[in-house]
């Protein structure tokens, strides 16, 4: 399917399917490494978190404190990717399918980006994530 993806597309789409292997592996840092300063989000899941800052203290008031399981999910499958570029700006919106070991836990979403092209690298300035019945 991301075969048909070329040059900027599939660079974008690369960091878009790098993000969610950073949060696969629990890589906070590289995960946020891929948000430009000032970005903002809006996920079904996590509707406090609305910018990079908000992940950040979140991250930073969750350190030194034990942490609660993690039900994170064993795959995150993105597939149908739409990528359109302009410039130094892309949009891209793709369908996400995140599966857990428990199958009751299984989301299936819908999902758009807007990235910018800061110091060379493509970097998230909004993303949306909207579950799907």
């Amino acid at each position: 399917m991301t075969s048909r993806l070329q040059g900027e597309q599939a660079a974008v789409w690369a960091v878009v399917t790098d993000l969610y292997q950073a949060y696969l592996d629990d890589d906070r840092l590289r995960l946020e490494g891929h948000l430009a300063d000032g970005c903002t989000m809006w996920e079904t899941a996590s509707p406090g978190l609305r910018t990079k800052a908000d992940l950040v203290a979140a991250r930073e008031a969750a350190a030194g404190k034990p942490a609660a399981p993690r039900k994170a999910p064993l795959r995150l499958d993105a597939t149908e990717p739409t990528v359109i570029v302009h410039g130094d700006l892309a949009v891209e919106h793709h369908v996400l399918d995140a599966v857990f070991d428990d199958a009751s836990l299984d989301e299936h979403l819908r999902c758009t980006s807007a990235l910018r092209r800061v110091d060379g690298a493509w970097k998230f300035v909004h993303h949306h994530e909207e579950r799907l019945s």
